[in-house]
Formats: structure tokens, sequence, C-alpha cells
């Protein structure tokens, strides 16, 4: 027996309605009761809810609400990097609104790659796996490589996001591979794959 729409109806009406309230409180400011400082970076405050960010992100959940936390703490301070102003603002839009897409603008290919590392500092685990969607999204002849480099980086590891990043480099040899240099900045071991998979 299938669900009635309505409730379902009902229940992305609210998830939306509490998004766009909690959006309005981060950028009124309203009740704000704690800063984010990215570190490198003045002149760039953030009034947050302590709340928010204990409820969002494993990290803040520990230093807000563990056995040896500062529940008083009215000041956080991000290390840059991999926290920048323009990542930060969308880590913070994903923390209120509940998706990147929560900010009304448009973020590059190295913003991208920022949120990413910013994610994996928080532990926000669900926020890593949507920017890895916004980066297939975002593949193209001329990113392909860049975003292959930074799946095999030391710190980020995707094999999944790696995988992907190789077929669309593979399946697209000829445009791919000379519409920019970064092909030729790989890793001896991933050119030699990508060789390897072509010849195959």
């Amino acid at each position: 027996r299938k669900e009635p729409l309505f409730p379902f109806a009902l229940r992305h009406l609210l998830t939306s309605s509490i998004s766009q309230d909690l959006m309005y409180c981060w950028r009124s400011q309203l009740y704000a009761d704690a800063t984010i400082v990215v570190e490198c970076a003045p002149g760039t405050p953030f009034a947050v809810h302590r709340a928010v960010l204990a409820a969002r992100t494993p990290y803040f959940g520990a230093l807000l609400t563990g056995e040896y936390s500062d529940s008083n703490c009215t000041t956080f301070a991000l290390p840059s990097p991999p926290f920048t102003p323009a990542a930060t603002t969308f880590v913070l839009g994903w923390m209120y609104g509940g998706s990147l897409q929560s900010i009304e603008r448009r973020f590059d290919l190295d913003t991208a790659c920022g949120i990413w590392r910013c994610a994996a500092f928080l532990a926000a685990d669900s926020l890593q796996k949507e920017v890895e969607e916004q980066l297939l999204a975002m593949m193209s002849s001329t990113r392909a490589a860049r975003i292959l480099a930074f799946a095999r980086a030391v710190d980020v590891r995707s094999e999944e996001l790696a995988a992907k990043a190789m077929e669309f480099l593979v399946e697209r040899f000829d445009s791919s591979w000379t519409a920019s240099p970064h092909v030729g900045q790989l890793s001896y071991a991933d050119q030699s794959a990508l060789v390897q998979r072509v010849g195959d």
C-alpha cells in the first residue's frame, strides 16, 4: 500500500521552512551566542549559534558537549588551511540550511576542494559526500585531471571519486588530455594507469 502524498509533501514543507528559519537566524545573527574566526584571515568573524554547531558536526559536538567540553566558549578559531572565508561561508550555510545549495552562489573547483577538507576537519561525513557529488557534477575536460589529483591526495584518498575521474579521462582521451596541462602534472602512477586503460 502506497503512502499518501500529503504526509511527504507536509514533511518536505516543514523541513524547508525550518531550514529557511535557521538560515534567517544565521544571516540576521538573531540570538547568536558565539563567533567563528578563521586564522590568518583577520576581519572575517562569523556570528554563530553553539547549539547548531554542536548538533551538525561531530567536531563541535565533542567540543561543546563532550566529557572535556568547554560549553562556555564563545570564540572558535579554525585553522587556515583548510578554512578560508569562502569555504567557511559554504560550510556554515550547509550547517544551517542543510545543503550547500543554501548559499545562493556558485563555488569554483578550489573552493569545493577546500570545503571537502573543512568537512574532514569537522568530521562531517555527509558534507564530504555532498561535495563529492558536486565535484562529479563539475567534471569537465579541463577539471577532470585536477579532480583526480585531489582524490588521490594523501589527506583525501577518495577511491570512488578517483575512479570516476579516471573513467572520465579515459573515455575522453582526445579532448580531456589536451584541454589543460593537468594530465601531465599527475603522478607517474596515475599517468601510467591512464595510458594502460586507454590501451586496454
